[in-house]
């Protein structure tokens, strides 16, 4: 069964624009990118807070587009990342833990996760329990 994706799940990500890119991520090897800007406020004695604001884009990168399976499966993996944007739940990670890495593995645990729900011939269950290993390791709990 192919991957598929609701209009319901991309208007709750605030329907965000699907930009092809030569190249996505911050070493040009990712298939996609949810954008997001993270403000971090300092709130005196040496204490901050985290805010999200959700990107108005997901970038894809153009090899992506080679097969509609696979772009199909990697548009509803960024939406899941765009979902935790927009819903809060990425900034109440990282307010929790004071940890992008911790915010930023506990969305990916949502977005594989949603690739194995769909049966996305691209879902990777080996990344997802390392994923799942990795976060228990450091009692992250999302």
């Amino acid at each position: 069964m192919p991957p598929k994706y609701s209009p319901k799940l991309y208007q709750q990500a605030n329907s965000p624009d699907i930009v092809a890119k030569d190249a996505v991520g911050p070493n040009g090897d990712a298939e996609g990118m949810a954008t997001k800007i993270v403000f971090r406020t300092q709130q005196g004695n040496g204490k901050y807070k985290y805010t999200v604001q959700a990107g108005s884009e997901i970038h894809v990168a153009k090899a992506t587009f080679s097969s509609a399976l696979k772009l199909a499966s990697t548009i509803g993996h960024e939406l899941n990342h765009m979902m935790d944007y927009v819903n809060g739940n990425h900034v109440g990670w990282l307010n929790k833990y004071k940890d992008q890495y911790a915010a930023n593995t506990l969305s990916e645990i949502n977005a594989y996760g949603w690739e194995g729900a769909m049966n996305s011939p691209f879902a990777n269950p080996l990344k997802l329990l390392s994923l799942k290993d990795y976060a228990q390791l450091f009692n992250w709990k999302p």
